[in-house]
């Protein structure tokens, strides 16, 4: 299992419980890949690509992940860790924050969990959805984006009591093109932006252009 130690406070920050930082992993100087598992159909980058690039808005380095039209979105992904590798996150951290760019294409994530009663089961949110369903063991909640960077948050804990299960750990992340991605990072509770380490802080960098938008909110049509 993969598990990381809270990062250091200092006397101005409020202390920071636990948070576990999954994008970029281990190391918050260099925008690392350790641990990570990269997908696309194919070796032509016209079909689905997945690059580290400089955002013009935000100036730093992001993923992009990109597909094709035409190509299926699941295809194209980041997922961690890579099950080859790891057998799980094992983080015990309830909400899922991803810092996501919409660049104009259907996107989604995937969370496996772990529930009390042992079994895993998926929360997918996507852009393409409209309703919330359970089949199987997966649930499916819409996610609805403004234009630009968002923040995007996940309650597992949540989410998994509303089918009557109990949330453990949440044991793998997946991000499904096509969008950006800065910052991934799973932690005890939601948190302000001012309570976040620095390096996690969204605010500061995006003004007027930030929006916090809730994955399971009623989606709203683009013309509205």
């Amino acid at each position: 299992e993969i598990m990381a130690d809270p990062p250091a406070t200092s006397e101005k920050q409020p202390t920071l419980n636990r948070i576990l930082q999954v994008l970029p992993y281990g190391n918050e100087g260099a925008f690392g890949f350790e641990g990570w598992k990269f997908c696309t159909p194919d070796p032509d980058p016209s079909i689905g690509k997945i690059n580290l690039l400089e955002d013009r808005i935000i100036k730093e380095p992001v993923v992009e992940i990109a597909s094709a039209p035409n190509v299926k979105d699941a295809n194209v992904y980041v997922q961690f860790p890579d099950e080859e590798r790891y057998t799980g996150i094992g983080a015990k951290f309830p909400i899922a924050t991803f810092q996501l760019k919409n660049i104009g294409m259907h996107t989604g994530v995937e969370l496996e969990c772990k529930a009390m009663d042992g079994n895993l089961y998926t929360i997918t949110s996507s852009t393409a959805s409209t309703i919330c369903k359970l089949q199987g063991k997966t649930v499916s909640i819409p996610m609805v984006l403004v234009k630009g960077w968002n923040k995007v948050e996940i309650d597992m804990e949540y989410i998994l009591s509303v089918i009557g299960r109990k949330f453990k750990t949440c044991e793998s992340v997946k991000i499904i093109s096509s969008c950006r991605l800065r910052r991934i990072y799973l932690s005890d509770r939601r948190y302000k932006d001012w309570e976040l380490p620095e390096h996690l802080r969204i605010l500061p960098i995006l003004e007027q252009n930030f929006q916090k938008i809730e994955p399971y909110a009623v989606i709203k049509d683009e013309g509205s």
